[in-house]
């Protein structure tokens, strides 16, 4: 297949109408505010720069691998224990009279206690750690160097002031044009954030398929009235035009590819060779025999209404299906 070509003339259309139109505007609005609209300068970066970007902010810090697994571990205690881990009550340390003393909540129901201190088996050091260690013990003999971690520096300034540069500017245009449209109209703008539909609408009934209309309320505007047509967009239009000339010019007709006939640009059907299964999964099975032998027991996982797995987690010790 023949290369695509480069470097081939690119008819003029002259200025773009939305760029004519933005030129068009800011003319007339500098005329009527008898202001100059400057942008881009040095002058007017200096003057308008604001002093709160020349920090960088993570606003979405990723969250600590603990915190993630600290969040899955509670989701899965209140859905095995049908409650939710909030605390709703004061716990105060001190009264009224400044006296230290501590409020215990009342006993939990002796018949809802779950079991502790149960035999827990010891499977050793996660082979992930060990792994780790062999690693770095092998590099470090390698190197001719010990591995000595250290606390990483200080970051960026942090507890620092941060001026008032007062509203946002879209703030203060919008309350702006909204106290200008209530002083021309006349009347005071009340928004209505009550945007739920709580009421049903069928159009079914046990008579047959008919239409309960929701009751109508008198909307305050005119509605179905005649709109005239300005035709195509002008846009529309020039976008149709710059492709009927650029074929006339090029001789080619555009024709936007068909998905379906078209040729994948990579290999697919290919076969992937099988190196067996996974170091990690071996190393569980293993795990799993060597528990089984010593507590004479066989784990027989099963599956929740959703199909997942239940597997051991440590929140009581209904959750391990060996022998406490």
């Amino acid at each position: 297949m023949a290369p695509a070509k480069v470097n081939y003339p690119v008819p003029d259309f002259g200025k773009d109408p939305d760029m004519v139109g933005t030129m068009n505007s800011i003319a007339i609005g500098e005329k009527m505010n008898s202001h100059k609209f400057v942008m881009g300068t040095a002058d007017s970066k200096a003057k308008w720069h604001n002093v709160a970007k020349d920090t960088l902010y993570d606003y979405y810090p990723s969250l600590d691998k603990d915190v993630i697994a600290t969040n899955r571990h509670i989701a899965e205690a209140e859905d095995r224990l049908g409650t939710t881990m909030i605390q709703i009550r004061s716990d105060p340390i001190t009264d009224s009279t400044g006296e230290v003393t501590q409020y215990n909540h009342p006993e939990i129901d002796a018949s809802k206690k779950w079991k502790m201190n149960y035999a827990v088996p010891n499977f050793g050091v996660d082979h992930e750690v060990l792994s780790d260690a062999d690693n770095v013990a092998a590099t470090e003999k390698k190197l001719g160097h010990v591995f000595v971690p250290k606390e990483s520096e200080a970051g960026h300034k942090v507890d620092y002031k941060v001026p008032n540069l007062g509203p946002d500017r879209d703030i203060v245009g919008t309350q702006s044009s909204i106290a200008s449209a209530e002083s021309t109209l006349g009347h005071s703008w009340t928004p209505d954030f009550n945007l739920l539909q709580t009421r049903n609408d069928p159009i079914g009934s046990s008579v047959g398929i008919t239409q309960y209309p929701l009751p109508i309320d008198k909307l305050g505007y005119d509605i179905d009235y005649f709109v005239p047509n300005f035709g195509v967009d002008p846009e529309v239009s020039n976008v149709a035009s710059s492709i009927a000339e650029t074929e006339k010019f090029m001789g080619q007709k555009f024709n936007l590819p068909d998905e379906d006939s078209q040729k994948l640009p990579y290999k697919v059907g290919y076969t992937v060779p099988n190196f067996g299964a996974d170091h990690d999964i071996l190393n569980v099975k293993d795990a799993i025999s060597n528990a089984q032998d010593k507590l004479s027991y066989t784990w027989t996982p099963t599956q929740d209404d959703n199909g997942a797995w239940i597997v051991p987690q440590p929140i009581d010790s209904a959750s391990y299906s060996y022998r406490p």
